[in-house]
């Protein structure tokens, strides 16, 4: 009884205590608030390419703190197990990234969590590019047409013909442009429609048409081109998206070096460790070595901050992004993220 009695006292002096506690200090459990990126944030989507074939292609987050003391905050791996991330799209707080798997996943921007993913059945898709409220066209390279996705039906409801598969697209002036790869010493481009997807004119271009920028301010869609990798070099040509014209064309490098193009008010194409400056009216150009010797593969411009973010080209191990002042072209930082950084898009 004794034993039972001192027992018995511990607990109650043990549920006092914690009583005690708990009116004093007010620990009642905050609500669960899933927001990740808030209202006065930017975030910064990275999508990774990967290994290729190794299922190991993510996707990474910056997020640019205005409401807390934590400046900026990597999130890594937001999504992991792609089979490659090929390009990425940020509407309303949906961030969509195609996957050459064959599907479309797609994300909370605010949560940085993964809501849900459509299969699209089709094989390769390279690019897609927005045509209307919740409409994607995404292209497939061993297809015969591109497909109209829409997204809220989570189906393809439509499609544009491309016999010798699709691999770049861009929409602007009622139009969509999408280029294809006839054959090894020959590209072109295909023209149609946006509201009857009916085909308007088929353009020649250079072989391998590999890269596509819309540049909206001018008008004028711009296809690099890779060459045939043998006598050809790769080239970039400017499309007046009114009357299709092909206003100019220019040489990017040597024949063989690969490039990307980064759009900001002038076009930046990576070649190697350094970028081809082009202006977009004159069509003057310039190479400006990029400090540190790096290699690059892709990025984006921030014109909110003037930077270029380029992410270095490295499909082995863990990648880098390098931030530089678009104007000096000096570094400013860098941070860490997946395999082969290829694909961003700024949220906010």
């Amino acid at each position: 009884m004794t034993y039972r009695f001192h027992v018995l006292l511990l607990l109650l002096a043990t549920v006092g205590a914690l009583a005690s506690c708990e009116s004093t200090t007010g620990t009642t459990p905050a609500p669960f608030d899933s927001t990740i990126v808030n209202t006065g944030d930017r975030a910064l989507f990275i999508v990774d390419e990967g290994h290729f074939q190794s299922n190991n292609s993510s996707m990474d987050a910056i997020v640019f703190r205005t409401t807390t003391a934590v400046d900026t905050v990597s999130h890594k791996d937001v999504l992991t197990g792609l089979g490659e991330g090929n390009d990425i799209w940020l509407v309303g707080n949906r961030a969509y990234i195609l996957d050459n798997g064959g599907q479309i996943v797609i994300a909370n921007a605010d949560s940085l969590k993964k809501i849900g993913s459509i299969p699209l059945g089709i094989t390769q898709p390279d690019k897609m590019a927005l045509i209307g409220a919740g409409r994607f066209v995404v292209t497939e390279r061993s297809g015969s047409s591109a497909k109209v996705v829409d997204v809220n039906a989570a189906k393809i409801v439509d499609s544009l013909p491309v016999a010798d598969g699709s691999v770049c697209v861009g929409v602007l002036a009622g139009k969509v442009f999408i280029t294809s790869e006839p054959s090894t010493s020959r590209g072109s481009m295909s023209v149609f429609d946006a509201n009857s997807k009916a085909l308007i004119n088929t353009i020649s271009l250079d072989a391998n048409p590999e890269d596509l920028v819309v540049d909206s301010v001018h008008n004028q869609i711009i296809v690099g081109c890779s060459g045939d990798y043998n006598m050809v070099a790769p080239s970039a040509a400017f499309i007046d998206a009114s009357n299709l014209a092909v206003k100019k064309k220019i040489t990017l490098g040597a024949v063989g070096d690969q490039f990307a193009f980064v759009l900001g008010p002038q076009l930046y194409v990576l070649v190697s460790s350094a970028a081809l400056v082009v202006d977009l009216s004159t069509y003057a150009n310039a190479a400006v070595p990029i400090p540190g010797g790096n290699s690059y593969y892709n990025g984006i411009y921030d014109a909110k901050t003037n930077a270029l973010y380029l992410g270095r080209t490295n499909y082995t191990s863990a990648g880098t992004v390098d931030v530089f002042d678009a104007t000096s072209m000096k570094i400013r930082w860098s941070f860490k993220t997946g395999i082969a950084p290829a694909h961003f898009a700024f949220y906010h």
